[in-house]
């Protein structure tokens, strides 16, 4: 069996906070048992205060990894996890970057030269939240779950994708709304 995971990050551009979300399909959030319904599902938002969007990205992953591992005795037997994206950066990660990085002190092979947010002349930028996100892969692999990334594309009809994205969207504008 395996446990889907569907995430997504946002931020507006004008903010210095982003949101992030996740959702796991066909698992009641009170029971957790299986169950083939679109209407039953996991799902987890918040927001991120001094984060972009990409940073939001990466949380949105670690948090759904971090849930599953909090909660393993709770859920079916399974074993793998696959993790479903709209962006990039930590679908690569986690087919292989995210080991790399971290054997390599958390530097790239690209310069920070256009990163905001680098730590160093090679520095991966968004440093923090890669290594919670690294500490959240190894957790799951204790665990004896095998993880996999998919990219699917965004804003083109993936379910749970698009109901990410909505989630996203909606804590951005419930936190304007409570901004002064």
């Amino acid at each position: 069996m395996n446990i889907d995971i569907y995430t997504d990050g946002g931020a507006f551009p004008d903010q210095d906070f982003a949101a992030w979300a996740f959702m796991i399909p066909g698992i009641h959030p009170t029971e957790l048992n299986l169950c083939e319904r679109k209407s039953v599902y996991i799902h987890r938002s918040g927001r991120l205060e001094d984060s972009t969007s990409n940073g939001a990205e990466i949380m949105a992953v670690a948090f759904g990894l971090e849930f599953v591992a909090n909660n393993i005795n709770r859920l079916p037997v399974a074993e793998s996890t696959t993790i479903y994206s709209d962006c990039d950066r930590p679908v690569d990660a986690l087919n292989g970057l995210l080991e790399r990085w971290a054997g390599n002190g958390w530097r790239t092979s690209t310069p920070a030269k256009k990163r905001t947010n680098a730590e160093g002349k090679r520095g991966l930028s968004e440093k923090d939240k890669w290594v919670f996100l690294y500490a959240q892969v190894k957790r799951i692999e204790s665990l004896n779950l095998k993880i996999k990334a998919v990219k699917v594309p965004a804003h083109s009809g993936v379910y749970w994708n698009e109901k990410c994205d909505a989630s996203v969207k909606h804590e951005l504008a419930f936190a304007v709304y409570q901004r002064p």
